[in-house]
């Protein structure tokens, strides 16, 4: 995504470009800097193989598996992708949940919950940032304005692979807690690791976090003191 019609005179490096709908160019905008991060994150987890059946710049077919999954809620969905000297340097992008289901069944599920005043969670999908960026807030920024757009007052979910400390902990100071038990879904059979790890991943790798709210998440980074100066601009 070009930054031509988005970037402003005398504006901090920092720029943060958010949107409201899947596409293919987000979905391979994605590619580099996911493998780049997870190549970096999870190498002790997952081999350079198992990390490309995940993301790959050199096959389109990852990109098209990534819109595929982007599209796979019914709910609102938020993308955003961070630059620094008009280069993308990481991304973010989340979704509301009610499980993994068909988007027929997503339907009804979130039909019933409003009925009992049963929201559905935010699901953060995917937050990476290239490794050399790392530790400067680029990521608390991202997590705070794609969650922004939601109401405040739903809950908030994101897998991690439970043995990695550095996400873990990420997502532990700015307010989420694991989940003792593992993901299922409705049919109460384990969601295959494979959905958020790759091929191949084990269903013991992945865990899941949550937040009481978004509100408590966007509280706990701001009370860190470590967002970086940074304009947002929505297309």
């Amino acid at each position: 995504m070009s930054l031509a019609e988005v970037r402003e005179p005398d504006r901090d490096a920092l720029t943060l470009v958010r949107t409201y709908t899947p596409t293919l160019e987000l979905a391979t905008m994605a590619q580099p800097i996911g493998y780049a991060a997870w190549k970096d994150a999870y190498r002790e987890q997952r081999s350079d193989s198992e990390i490309r059946n995940v993301f790959n710049p050199d096959n389109p077919r990852n990109a098209e598996q990534l819109l595929n999954r982007m599209r796979s809620k019914i709910g609102k969905f938020v993308f955003v992708s961070a630059y620094e000297d008009d280069e993308l340097i990481g991304y973010a992008w989340a979704a509301e949940d009610v499980g993994n289901m068909s988007p027929s069944r997503q339907r009804v599920k979130t039909y019933v919950g409003a009925i009992f005043g049963k929201k559905p969670f935010v699901w953060n999908a995917q937050l990476n940032v290239l490794p050399e960026c790392q530790n400067n807030g680029i990521g608390s920024a991202l997590l705070t304005e794609v969650n922004m757009p939601f109401k405040q007052d739903m809950a908030a979910s994101v897998y991690v692979v439970q043995k990695n400390r550095r996400s873990t902990n990420f997502f532990k100071k700015r307010g989420f807690m694991a989940r003792p038990d593992l993901p299922y879904d409705p049919n109460k059979t384990s969601d295959g690791a494979d959905i958020y790890f790759g091929e191949g991943a084990k269903h013991s790798m992945q865990g899941r976090f949550e937040s009481e709210s978004i509100e408590h998440v966007i509280k706990n980074i701001s009370n860190m003191h470590i967002l970086p100066s940074y304009f947002i601009h929505e297309v």
